[in-house]
C-alpha cells in the first residue's frame, strides 16, 4: 500500500491552478488586479467569512486605485456585504470610483487620438479651460429664446438628455421659475432613461440632503455607466 501510495500522482484542474496563481499574487505579491478578483471568487461562495474576506481584499485593492475595487467596495457598503451597511461610506466610495475613472481615461492610451486627449487632460488639469468649455457648451444649449420651450417639449416626448437639461433649468430657475419638485422630477425620469447626467444630479441632489441610501442608489448607477462607457472608450 505504501509503494502504490508513492506512485500516486496528484492532478489538479486547470481552474484550480489558475486559482492558486490569483491567490499568490494577491496574497503574497499584493498585486491589485488579483486582490479584486481573488475577492470577487469569495464573494460567489455567499457565506459570511467569505464575504468578509472578499470585502478585506476589496479594501486592500481600492487603496492601490482600482477602479473596480473601488466600485465593489461602494456595493459592499451599500449592501452590507462582508461589512455592516454604511451609505454614507458607500457614497463615498462610488465618488472614489468616479474619480479614478477620470485618472483612468487621463493615463491611459485612449483611440480618439493624441490631439483630442490632448484637450481632455487640459479640460480635467486647467479649471479655467474647463470652465470656458463649459460655458461655450451652455451658449450653444441657450442661443435661442424658446431653449426652455423645446427642452420642454423633448422632454415630454422621452428624451433622457432633454428631461436632464429641463431638470437643470427647474433646479436653478433658468427660463423659468425654480422648483424643486419639478426639478428632482425630470432627473428622475432623466436617470431613469438612462442619462448619466441626470442619475449624477440626482445622487448629489440626495448626498446634499444627507439622504446617503437614496444617493447610493444613484451614485452606484452612474458610475456603473461610467465605468462601462469608459471601457468603451479604452477598448478595455
Amino acid at each position: 500500500l505504501s509503494g502504490r501510495m508513492k506512485k500516486m500522482k496528484v492532478e489538479y484542474s486547470e481552474q484550480f491552478k489558475k486559482l492558486i496563481k490569483v491567490w499568490d499574487k494577491a496574497i503574497i505579491q499584493k498585486e491589485k488586479q488579483a486582490q479584486y478578483t481573488l475577492a470577487s471568487f469569495y464573494l460567489k461562495l455567499q457565506t459570511e467569512a467569505a464575504d468578509k474576506k472578499a470585502f478585506d481584499l476589496y479594501k486592500k485593492s481600492a487603496k492601490q486605485r482600482y477602479t473596480e475595487a473601488m466600485y465593489a467596495l461602494g456595493i459592499c457598503y451599500e449592501l452590507g456585504k462582508g461589512v455592516r451597511k454604511n451609505y454614507y461610506q458607500s457614497v463615498h466610495w462610488y465618488i472614489c470610483t468616479d474619480q479614478n475613472i477620470t485618472d483612468d481615461l487621463v493615463n491611459n492610451p485612449d483611440p480618439i487620438g493624441d490631439a483630442a486627449q490632448a484637450a481632455i487632460r487640459r479640460y480635467f488639469e486647467d479649471e479655467e479651460f474647463a470652465e470656458f468649455v463649459d460655458e461655450t457648451l451652455d451658449n450653444e444649449k441657450d442661443e435661442t429664446d424658446d431653449s426652455f420651450a423645446a427642452d420642454k417639449e423633448a422632454a415630454w416626448s422621452g428624451d433622457a438628455e432633454a428631461q436632464n437639461r429641463l431638470g437643470h433649468r427647474y433646479f436653478y430657475g433658468n427660463g423659468t421659475e425654480r422648483d424643486i419638485v419639478q426639478a428632482i422630477h425630470w432627473y428622475r425620469e432623466s436617470a431613469k432613461g438612462g442619462c448619466e447626467a441626470g442619475m449624477l444630479h440626482l445622487a448629489e441632489y440626495y448626498k446634499s440632503r444627507k439622504q446617503y441610501k437614496e444617493a447610493a442608489k444613484w451614485y452606484r448607477q452612474y458610475v456603473e455607466a461610467r465605468i462601462k462607457w469608459r471601457n468603451k472608450r479604452l477598448g478595455w
